[in-house]
């Protein structure tokens, strides 16, 4: 049996660069940490992971999550204006050019202080709760 080469030292698992998509970088566990932390005072939150992220979701919506070191959440419209004031606030983009419109990055200023953050992901979770359910998709397959 052929055994693969060893990929060298701080080699990217995936080509990126211009036109390429980055390579995907985990969130910090201090940062896995406060998100899971503050889960635990929203029992209508169900957390899964998205692309290796972690996420919580209320009624099959996701109101928010974690992507590399940043910590997002989805908001109405008049309550992302209001984060957007805030100093390091900016609008989600997971990917360069592919803006998340109604996700908004939490500063460091909210994610550091407990009461803070608590009231913008009850915002989140408030917010998503008001749309409607997320359809189930369905598992039947279509037959020829």
């Amino acid at each position: 049996m052929e055994r693969k080469a060893k990929r060298p030292t701080g080699a990217a698992k995936r080509p990126s660069g211009p036109g390429k998509p980055p390579v995907p970088r985990k969130s910090s566990r201090d940062l896995v940490a406060l998100l899971e932390a503050s889960v635990k005072s929203l029992p209508q939150v169900e957390l899964r992971n998205v692309f290796g992220h972690s996420c919580g979701f209320v009624k099959g919506q996701m109101a928010f999550g974690l992507s590399r070191d940043e910590f997002f959440i989805r908001l109405s419209e008049e309550d992302r204006d209001q984060l957007l004031l805030l100093e390091g606030a900016h609008q989600f983009e997971p990917a360069p050019g592919r803006r998340m419109r109604e996700y908004v990055v939490l500063p460091e200023s909210v994610r550091a202080t407990p009461q803070q953050l608590k009231r913008w992901l009850e915002m989140a979770v408030a917010y998503t709760a008001s749309l409607p359910p997320k359809p189930k998709k369905s598992t039947a397959r279509k037959r020829a």
